[in-house]
This record gives C-alpha cells, structure tokens and sequence, in this order.
C-alpha cells in the first residue's frame, strides 16, 4: 500500500503536480540501483529496514507538514507569510521524494529477501503471496489517497 499510495499521493502534494511526479520517477531510479549495491555490504536484513525506516520517517514528517499547511492555508487571519508557505511546501515535496526513495527501495529488496528467505518447495508459492500483497495495495492505494478529502490530516 505505501508503494502505491506515495506514487499516487502526488495529487494532494501543494507543489506543481508535474514536479512532483517528475521527482519521485528520478527518485525511483537511485533508489534500485543503490539498493542493488550495497545489498552485499550491509545485509538483506538491515537494508530492509532501514529503508522502511527512511520512508517511514519521512512520510511521519511529510503528513506534519501537509497538516501545518493545511492549517495556515485555510485560515485568512495567518500570520505565516508567503515565503513560509512556499518553505513548507518545499519541505513536503523533499519529505515525499524522500518517503518514495525509501519506498521504492523497499520494494525492490522485499522480492529479493522473499526469495532467499524461503526454501526451494514453497519459494514460488511465497512470491506469488508478497506479489499478489503488492497488487492488492495497488487497489487499496487510490482509496487511501483520496481519504484526504474525509480528513485533510490523514
């Protein structure tokens, strides 16, 4: 779901949509090739993680600073400038360039780890299991994103 939610979430970012999209496809890309190398160094395990952890972080920091936007922008009497709703808007995009690199290198590593991680007789069967997972997300995501019309904190 957070795969697809973070690529899909790019609507509600307050940022030039076109940007947006732009940056998380090139931040895809580093993500792959930087997970695939240092794969050998660090470990399966602890990549795993700390990739989730990058996103999640990210994500955590991206959804304060949607929430503060939120709340400035839709009162008249704010006292935050311009210039500050432009900082913040900035500071949500990097959090979800950040949140979609974690994430894409995330996913790259989960099919990697399923593989090693299960013997031979059940390893097809648990890789179709984390890719049908993967594709159920796919359908949740849209539902997810457009949640923030419910509530504009989630």
């Amino acid at each position: 779901v957070c795969y697809y939610g973070l690529s899909l979430n790019v609507v509600n970012l307050s940022t030039s949509l076109y940007l947006s999209v732009f940056l998380n496809g090139i931040a895809e890309m580093p993500a792959f090739a930087l997970t695939a190398v240092m794969l050998e160094k660090f470990g399966r395990r602890a990549m795993l993680v700390s990739t989730m952890l990058l996103s999640g972080v990210a994500s955590v920091l991206g959804g304060l600073t949607s929430a503060l936007l939120h709340v400035h922008s839709s009162n008249p009497n704010s006292t935050m400038g311009m210039r500050m709703l432009r900082f913040l808007s900035g500071v949500q995009l990097a959090c979800g360039v950040v949140a979609i690199f974690g994430m894409a290198g995330t996913y790259n590593l989960i099919f990697i780890y399923t593989c090693e991680l299960f013997p031979t007789v059940v390893r097809n069967a648990a890789l179709g299991l984390a890719s049908e997972a993967g594709q159920i997300g796919a359908i949740i995501a849209p539902l997810v994103v457009v949640m923030v019309t419910v509530n504009p904190s989630l």
